[in-house]
């Protein structure tokens, strides 16, 4: 297998679940070019953390199939909310050894791209993850946020269009949010889903992830791009939401300190 195997097969794949309502197929497409562009994200972390060439390419891997059970998800749910269907990262497994897409991976690197796919949503990883198998599943997290967070922004901007899907529904109130969102990201932690009531809750969310980034590069895209700022400018100007994005700004820029965060 190779990469250029890989993504033909990944398109063929795609491709069996066009959908006949033009809504519909755009959400489809949204994750085809997500998961290219985080392949793309995947071949730039691993090149500047300096992956040796085979951890390299298992991380291209996983980081080009890691959505593929969003495809079942949407195809039966008309969703990409796990909570409202499926865990996409456990469909996402069963679907790989379904198709024995990855049969042409020794042993022990088909297990690694499994279960990186299947680990690669979830809040926390485990403690005691394989060495290669927590390096490949941190980046494969990483770059998938990276390409996640202006996709959101550029939907929940003011005057974009309306997509209830990747909103997952939430209340468009621009000067609400839910307190124990804002809790979870002042006391750096993951914001959890079902907390969630509003766009900005969603926007709260997406900054927490800032605390969830595992490698140096990701953290300095997520500064470089701006992408901080652009979501607290998508906030209410308020002095709460002002200290939180210098205490987030902070943080990212000192790397956590001496804890690795997952």
């Amino acid at each position: 297998m190779d990469i250029q195997h890989a993504t033909a097969w990944f398109l063929a794949y795609a491709g069996r679940f066009r959908q006949q309502d033009a809504r519909d197929q755009e959400n489809i497409d949204l994750k085809i070019h997500h998961s290219l562009r985080v392949l793309a994200e995947a071949e730039k972390l691993a090149e500047h953390e300096a992956f040796e060439p085979h951890i390299a390419f298992l991380t291209q891997v996983g980081a080009l199939l890691h959505d593929v059970g969003r495809f079942r998800q949407y195809d039966t749910y008309k969703t990409y909310s796990d909570p409202l269907s499926v865990d996409h990262g456990d469909l996402g497994r069963e679907v790989l050894e379904a198709e024995q897409v990855l049969e042409d991976l020794e042993g022990t690197d088909r297990a690694i791209v499994l279960e990186a796919v299947r680990l690669h949503n979830k809040k926390q990883l485990p403690d005691n993850l394989d060495e290669h198998l927590g390096m490949i599943t941190r980046a494969i997290r990483d770059a998938d946020k990276l390409d996640i967070i202006p996709v959101v922004l550029a939907s929940v901007a003011p005057g974009a269009p309306d997509n209830p899907v990747i909103r997952l529904g939430l209340s468009c109130e621009p000067d609400r949010f839910t307190r124990s969102v804002l809790d979870q990201v002042a006391a750096r932690e993951m914001v959890e889903y079902t907390s969630m009531r509003f766009v900005n809750d969603f926007k709260l969310l997406l900054i927490s992830w800032s605390y969830a980034l595992a490698y140096g590069w990701t953290r300095q895209q997520m500064l470089a791009r701006g992408y901080v700022d652009r979501l607290f400018e998508l906030l209410p100007a308020t002095e709460i939401f002002v200290h939180l994005r210098e205490g987030v700004i902070r943080d990212l820029q000192g790397g956590f300190g001496d804890e690795k965060p997952e």
